[in-house]
């Protein structure tokens, strides 16, 4: 019984004594991430990157993604969209593919209303914006009346525009001229 008691007590010690250390640790790293300017980063120099991993294997995974940031240009702390990311043009035939995945996941975007009905092909769009720059004029992917719609409804214009499964592949069929002109 007092063998118990001892080891017990010992254990609690450790934990605690671990549990203080992480904290320090911690409230140090918070100070140090606070007092300095914000960092500009290369995304292929992120601990998260799957820098092993392809582009083509990386769109398979696609219905992975989880976060793609607000801001482009940012470490997500994703692995699938900070490895596509670092593999900029490389990424964009195989993300071509996947603009008519259909297949619902979690909305990832941060900041922006989330969508239900998000699929693996929104994903792919996003990250195409991103990688392409595309994302500051979006409104050029879009049929003309979804295009003038976007001054008012943003983003919702092109979710109203790719309801409609032909659209998507008309969507994916835009990406693919694009690519021919852009991609040399």
């Amino acid at each position: 019984m007092f063998r118990l008691f001892i080891s017990l007590v010992v254990t609690t010690i450790v934990s605690c004594g671990s549990a203080e250390l992480t904290k320090v640790e911690l409230d140090r790293s918070a100070a140090a991430a606070t007092a300095s300017p914000t960092p500009t980063v290369t995304l292929s120099n992120s601990p998260l990157v799957q820098n092993d991993l392809t582009e083509k294997e990386l769109c398979k995974r696609l219905r992975e993604l989880k976060k793609i940031p607000y801001e482009e240009n940012k470490v997500a702390g994703d692995p699938i969209y900070d490895g596509l990311m670092s593999q900029g043009r490389k990424a964009i035939p195989c993300l071509i593919e996947k603009v008519t995945d259909p297949r619902v996941i979690e909305d990832p975007r941060e900041g922006d209303p989330h969508i239900h009905g998000f699929t693996v092909g929104d994903a792919a769009v996003f990250l195409l914006m991103n990688i392409t720059g595309v994302d500051e004029h979006p409104e050029a992917m879009l049929p003309p009346e979804f295009a003038k719609q976007w001054t008012s409804q943003g983003i919702y214009s092109y979710f109203a525009y790719v309801e409609k499964p032909h659209n998507r592949l008309a969507l994916q069929n835009w990406w693919r001229n694009w690519a021919k002109k852009n991609l040399k």
